[in-house]
């Protein structure tokens, strides 16, 4: 039985506008200038940053704020698309516990965004996510924006 209608739950919005390029064919400058045209233009918000890491069997997920840095081990095996997921439910509780109210989450997972995007409730990540992003909402607790990006090396420039 759901608990829910999907009707209620709030979408996000991602843009991926850093994706419109090919990661091989461009150079690192081309993402530097848009990634800082985007800081630029959603000036006032506070960034947040995600990222999940495998080597081998062990994964972790990691978001990082400007002063403080969250990051889970999760059992063995675990995909990548699931733990880069975590990492973006780790920046959901940075979130939650914060007193400002205007984020901006920088994820390089192109996958984990167009689940977001498309509203893949199927999955439970997915769901939590979603959930927790409409009850922020409706609490009036924040505004957030997602955005693809390929600046993992370049937003620390």
């Amino acid at each position: 039985m759901l608990l829910f209608r999907a009707s209620d739950l709030d979408l996000f919005h991602v843009n991926f506008d850093l994706h419109l390029f090919h990661k091989e064919d461009t150079p690192p400058e081309i993402y530097r200038s848009g990634f800082h045209e985007l800081c630029s233009y959603y000036d006032g918000f506070h960034r947040l940053y995600t990222d999940g890491s495998k080597i081998g069997d062990q994964v972790v997920s990691a978001a990082v704020a400007r002063n403080s840095t969250k990051t889970v081990r999760l059992p063995d095996r675990a995909s990548i698309f699931r733990v880069e997921l975590y990492a973006i439910t780790l920046a959901m509780d940075f979130i939650r516990h914060s007193k400002d109210i205007k984020f901006i989450v920088f994820s390089d997972s192109k996958s984990s965004l167009e689940a977001l995007n498309g509203f893949k409730i199927e999955l439970d990540l997915v769901l939590k996510i979603i959930k927790d992003y409409t009850d922020l909402i409706k609490a009036g607790k924040f505004n957030q924006i997602l955005l693809d990006s390929h600046l993992r090396e370049h937003s620390r420039q």
